[in-house]
């Protein structure tokens, strides 16, 4: 259905953003329509190899490609506009190309937003493009920014973008179309962009209450699994929170997790009929969300069950930390069980339970803001890099809770 509104459209040319790479029939559908077809991508490469029909294949998992391969997909997009304008430059179209340096505070979101490496010796191209967006960010050039640090106050930092700014952008994109993210993102001035956040704020109230329904349920269902991977299925899942979900999964029990529900659950707008966007060859589909654990690939995991199993899988891709996949409904208690093989060929015996990983003790003399502001100066802190944890004994003066309870102020 995708390709057949592209192929609509009457377009000649479609470039793809932060996808693609694993989509040859729908790719080959659009060049047999007669459209040249780029693909910008970040996710794993199909064993067989980049999609053939398409005209082009930019993406730094290529086994050809010597390029940092930790960047994410709005980074390669950012970078292929980059060489198509060193092009145009070289070829004398010096009127009306404008600098792109200006984007960066965008590629610098979506970088701490997708969860990729920001540790030094991994990926310094990460690391430039968050230090350089941030300082755009706080320069407060757009209006969205200027608003968004209105809700907050202070610099705005990793921290901020990761848990503050990206969840409301996606919960809009999860639970209904994109659309007032992107007008937030792009909006001409304070009042708009104030209108598009509190949009995303609604959603991401109800994004939220999705998921602590979803989550308690898991998490009884999970507590009853002795193995080492969490594979779950809901009838009336959402597949806007899957993913967020299956993380909370992994952060409670510490094994490699994923969600299920048909496919295009909670979807509450589409222009696709239901039958067609869940049903392949006339079976009923499921989508899944994985996420995994260090030292855990989970599209190696995927590639596995497609290897040894080459019957479960209709369709799957991602990278290291995180991926999904299409079965059909029928085929997932088959599926769970060549997952868990999957799991275990990669674990073998390690036993796995939650973890918390810590940077040692610091000496009571170092609790200072010197020490924090020394920190801060290392910045960007994510994936990968996280921002120190310390370990001591301490004795509690006061508490408090937050919120809803969950949280609580302590006075040490």
């Amino acid at each position: 259905p995708v390709a057949e509104r592209i192929i609509a459209l009457g377009s000649t040319l479609v470039i793809s953003a932060d996808k693609g790479t694993s989509d040859e029939p729908r790719i080959k559908r659009m060049a047999a329509a007669g459209m040249d077809v780029i693909i910008t991508d970040h996710h794993a490469v199909p064993v067989s190899g980049p999609p053939p029909s398409a005209y082009a294949v930019v993406n730094p998992g290529r086994t050809d490609s010597d390029y940092d391969p930790y960047i994410c997909g709005a980074a390669v997009a950012f970078l292929t506009m980059a060489k198509v304008r060193t092009g145009l430059l070289e070829a004398g179209y010096k009127q009306s190309i404008p600098s792109l340096v200006g984007l960066m505070d965008y590629v610098a979101v979506a970088t701490v937003a997708d969860c990729v490496s920001l540790r030094p010796d991994k990926s310094y191209a990460n690391r430039a493009f968050v230090r350089k967006g941030l300082a755009l960010i706080n320069q407060g050039q757009r209006p969205c920014w200027r608003v968004f640090n209105q809700q907050r106050g202070g610099r705005i930092g990793t921290d901020d973008i990761g848990f503050q700014l990206a969840p409301p952008i996606a919960a809009a994109g999860r639970l209904d179309w994109a659309d007032a993210g992107v007008k937030f993102l792009l909006a001409k001035d304070e009042q708009e962009a104030k209108i598009h956040w509190q949009v995303l704020q609604t959603e991401n109230t109800l994004r939220k209450t999705i998921e602590r329904d979803l989550r308690e349920r898991a998490f009884a269902m999970a507590s009853k699994i002795d193995q080492q991977s969490l594979v779950l299925y809901f009838d009336d899942g959402h597949s806007g929170v899957h993913g967020i979900t299956a993380s909370r999964l992994v952060e409670n029990f510490g094994k490699p997790s994923a969600i299920f529900a048909p496919k295009g659950a909670g979807a509450r707008k589409t222009h696709i009929p239901m039958k067609t966007l869940n049903t392949e060859e006339n079976r009923p589909l499921a989508s899944g969300s994985f996420r995994g654990i260090p030292g855990f690939h989970v599209r190696d995991a995927l590639q596995f069950v497609a290897d040894h199993y080459p019957h479960l899988l209709v369709a799957f891709g991602g990278h290291e930390g995180a991926a999904g996949a299409t079965i059909a409904v029928h085929n997932f208690k088959a599926f769970a069980a060549a997952y868990e093989h999957a799991v275990s060929a990669q674990l073998e015996n390690r036993v796995l339970h939650p973890v918390i990983w810590v940077d040692g003790d610091m000496d009571a003399d170092l609790l200072n803001f010197a020490t924090l502001d020394a920190l801060l100066d290392i910045e960007p802190w994510g994936r990968d890099f996280p921002f120190p944890v310390f370990s001591s004994k301490f004795t509690p003066v006061s508490l408090r809770p937050l919120g809803d309870g969950t949280h609580l102020k302590l006075e040490l």
